[in-house]
């Protein structure tokens, strides 16, 4: 048995046993003093100290975790000490449904870098911000905050409400406005209000997902499918969003939210949100249901399409190429045009010609689409008119990006149909061109058979034609041949 003469002796023993990494737990640390002997109560100050290091150096992101400040979080990833109660060991491998990750990207955080590289001081204050203050609205609401590769937050929660709470807490931070009363946000204002300018902010979260694994280092770094799927969700808001702020949850977020405020409502916070549903988006082979979360009061104009949005999930879901789809497609726009406050803007058109636009020019589009497709049963045209339609709505500064994202996925696929339609309907109008055209038309559709920009005037015509036979029932034959190749996600990240 050793033994020491004083405490000073078995504490650098201590750590020099945890630096060499022979000491990494606490439980290997009580093992190893055990048969020691030391004068007074030095072993104890040995344990707590050590016990300090092994965190320090071990516990990386979760280095300030303990049961006081953080007790969700404690009963979920740590192995509590039967022995000393406010001490334990992290469980480095994890498979609980109750833990959450919020990752935040500041926009606009580079060029505020390198607008101040000449003025240091600033910059540091900005890295203590970051550091410190950022830390301490996390731990507000229970939850672990990191900063991670300069512009990056990481926060991680024992429950959906938590959260959440804490990532809308930052954001209305950095914005410098108030989304929800906070009894924390006058005094954190304060502290960035004299060097900081308004920051919006990208975040995504996941969590809430049953059985599915979360590993920590032993360098007390996270790694695993939560962590890919936050940072997926929020290259999503970025993407959707590149300016201003969103946030991008999975449906599992959401779930437990709703769960958990049954049982814990936070009124003033709670009522202030509202989730508008995005659909899916997948990535290497794993598809993720995701909402965007609205809890400013000026963005609340989404909700007023939300049920078309809805309808055109559900048609998607239910492979309705036929038709719904691309109704269900026009009304989502319909729908959108119409909460955006009155603009007029010219546009330049890929055949060069300017157009001014208009919140009713866009809906005399629509109808004109609409048109085409349900009483001409033009199809090639339908397309045609939703490609510029397209084309004019993602030149509109203010138009929802998730039903241009959802347009523009959507026309990819009906273009897979189009080129053998077009085939096998080109040689039904060569058959029956005596019955859909006038003589004369006849001779002059031979005629300029060579000259296909004349030649569309008349196609148009023939097509559009209620004589036209069978178009309806081969447009429907053709969607079914192409089915498998019409399968609807939106994809994120590398393929």
């Amino acid at each position: 048995m050793t033994v020491y003469q004083n405490g000073d002796s078995l504490i650098v023993e201590v750590f020099d046993k945890i630096l060499s990494r022979e000491i990494t737990t606490f439980a290997s640390l009580l093992e190893w003093l055990g048969p020691l002997k030391a004068p007074g109560n030095s072993r104890n100050i040995a344990l707590s100290k050590g016990y300090n290091l092994i965190k320090k150096l071990y516990w990386g992101v979760f280095k300030d975790l303990n049961p006081k400040d953080y007790p969700i979080l404690w009963n979920q990833i740590a192995i509590q000490n039967t022995r000393y109660r406010t001490a334990g060991d992290l469980k480095r491998s994890l498979s609980i449904s109750n833990i959450f990750i919020s990752l935040l990207d500041i926009h606009g955080y580079t060029a505020f870098c390198r607008q101040s590289k000449k003025n240091i001081s600033k910059l540091h204050e900005l890295d203590e911000f970051l550091s410190t203050s950022i830390k301490n609205i996390a731990k507000t609401y229970g939850c672990i905050g990191n900063r991670e590769r300069g512009d990056e937050i990481l926060l991680v929660a024992g429950s959906a409400l938590d959260a959440l709470q804490a990532t809308c807490e930052i954001i209305q931070v950095f914005a410098k406005e108030i989304f929800f009363s906070s009894k924390y946000i006058e005094k954190f204002k304060t502290e960035i209000n004299n060097f900081l300018p308004k920051f919006n902010i990208s975040a995504g979260i996941s969590g809430g997902n049953l059985n599915t694994p979360m590993i920590i280092t032993q360098k007390g770094e996270i790694s695993g499918f939560l962590l890919n799927v936050a940072a997926r969700l929020q290259s999503r808001a970025n993407k959707l969003s590149p300016k201003a702020t969103k946030v991008i949850i999975a449906k599992t977020v959401q779930t437990s939210f709703e769960r958990e405020v049954k049982k814990n409502h936070s009124p003033d916070f709670t009522s202030s949100l509202a989730f508008l549903d995005n659909g899916q988006i997948t990535f290497k082979g794993t598809s993720i249901a995701n909402l965007e979360v609205i809890f400013k009061q000026k963005n609340k104009f989404k909700l007023n399409y939300e049920s078309a949005l809805a309808e055109l999930l559900t048609s998607l879901k239910r492979n309705s190429w036929k038709d719904r789809i691309l109704m269900d497609l026009l009304q989502l726009i319909s729908k959108v045009n119409k909460t955006l406050p009155s603009f007029s803007l010219k546009v330049i058109l890929p055949s060069l010609n300017d157009k001014t636009v208009t919140n009713d020019i866009i809906r005399q589009k629509i109808n004109v689409i609409k048109n085409l497709f349900t009483i001409h049963e033009d199809y090639i045209g339908t397309l045609e008119r939703l490609q510029e339609l397209i084309y004019i709505l993602k030149k509109i500064p203010d138009f929802e990006p998730l039903a241009i994202e959802y347009a523009t996925e959507i026309i990819k696929r009906y273009e897979i149909v189009i080129p053998d339609f077009k085939h096998d309907l080109d040689k039904i109008i060569e058959e029956n061109k005596s019955i859909l055209l006038s003589p004369d038309e006849v001779k002059v559709y031979d005629y300029l058979i060579k000259n296909q920009k004349a030649l569309t005037v008349l196609i148009n015509k023939t097509r559009r034609s209620p004589n036209l036979p069978k178009k309806r029932m081969l447009w429907h034959t053709h969607i079914e041949m192409k089915k498998n190749q019409l399968d609807f996600s939106l994809f994120s990240g590398k393929q």
